[in-house]
């Protein structure tokens, strides 16, 4: 495991924060996935994507970590913000497409992480969240051309929608091979033209999210 110091900078402000990303191969990781999104692990964690200025106060979302500064220094400061501070954050950021998808995105893990084990939720924190996970949705539907995603399909699961649910099912292999490779293309990703393994890909994702369908709603442990 290799644990690296990165510097987050305000873009209000200035203040340049020390984070602390610690990062493995998942091989050699104890983790666990989960169908929203979030990776629940011990050796390895990254700062969120949106951030609160320590010093200043406002929100903001941090570059992709290849554009960050490294610094040969030991941190501890993980940056990793609360169910709370990112509900928070949606408001500051809503404008910014990009930082709101992500300030939502990182919400909705959050909530589900912080009340998972709850009985029960507070109805004002139900609405809130099936509120931004149809937020998310409108975003993902605004996308053109559209492209099938697992998160998609969860938003929709979650929020009771089987019918739509099905429709994204009836992907057939070889649209899921070319939006796949169209996406990493644009990306400038490698592509591995490898059909049969993607097949494989395709069909073990079809039959997890079909079993998904009569589980209950909410996130599963993959």
């Amino acid at each position: 495991m290799t644990t690296q110091t990165y510097i987050v900078p305000c873009p209000h402000c200035g203040h340049k924060r020390q984070v602390s990303f610690h990062k493995g191969f998942w091989t050699e990781t104890d983790h666990v996935f989960w169908s929203d999104g979030r990776i629940e692990s011990d050796d390895w964690f990254e700062p969120t994507h949106t951030q609160q200025c320590p010093k200043c106060g406002k929100f903001f979302t941090r570059d992709p970590q290849g554009r960050l500064t490294m610094v040969d220094k030991p941190c501890t400061d993980k940056a990793i913000l609360s169910y709370p501070q990112l509900r928070a954050a949606i408001k500051e950021v809503a404008g910014n497409p990009y930082s709101e998808e992500w300030a939502r995105i990182e919400a909705w893990e959050a909530f589900n992480a912080f009340y998972q084990d709850a009985d029960e939720i507070p109805k004002e924190e139900q609405e809130f969240n099936r509120s931004n996970m149809q937020r998310l949705l409108d975003f993902y539907h605004s996308l053109s051309p559209w492209r099938f995603t697992d998160t998609e399909f969860e938003l929709n699961r979650l929020l009771g929608n089987r019918d739509a649910c099905e429709r994204m099912l009836e992907i057939t292999c070889e649209e899921y091979i070319r939006q796949k490779k169209d996406f990493r293309i644009r990306r400038g990703l490698p592509w591995d033209d490898d059909k049969e393994r993607w097949t494989r890909r395709y069909n073990n994702l079809m039959a997890e999210l079909k079993a998904a369908l009569d589980l209950p709603l909410k996130p599963y442990k993959k």
